[in-house]
């Protein structure tokens, strides 16, 4: 066994500990950005995710799509526009909320 080199100095195990180096890095990371915007849209760019991958799958490998795929990313798509609009406008709602009328009410005029 004197001759074997050390279980870091060989190609394949570099690459295993980078693998596992950046898996560890990607799960933190992970939880991170779970806790900055929430459950429900981290699902949502989870399902962006997979849109993006069958999109390069079409682009570089010349994959075709069933239409039943396409019908099924343009309703998520129309899903996500639709939740990150309500999203939107709740937010602007507590906004609203939060500062108050827009006009003081004057003391002794009455509408």
């Amino acid at each position: 066994m004197a001759g074997r080199p050390p279980f870091f100095a060989s190609p394949a195990s570099l690459l295993v500990l980078a693998t596992c180096v950046s898996a560890c890095a990607l799960n933190l990371l992970g939880m991170f950005v779970i806790k900055q915007i929430g459950g429900a849209s981290m699902q949502i760019l989870g399902k962006l995710n997979t849109i993006m991958v069958v999109a390069f799958s079409v682009a570089f490998l010349q994959e075709r799509l069933q239409p039943k795929v396409i019908i099924g990313t343009c309703l998520i798509c129309v899903g996500v526009g639709v939740f990150e609009f309500a999203e939107h406008q709740e937010r602007m709602l507590e906004k609203a909320k939060a500062r108050g009328p827009l006009l003081p009410a004057h003391k002794g005029v009455k509408c």
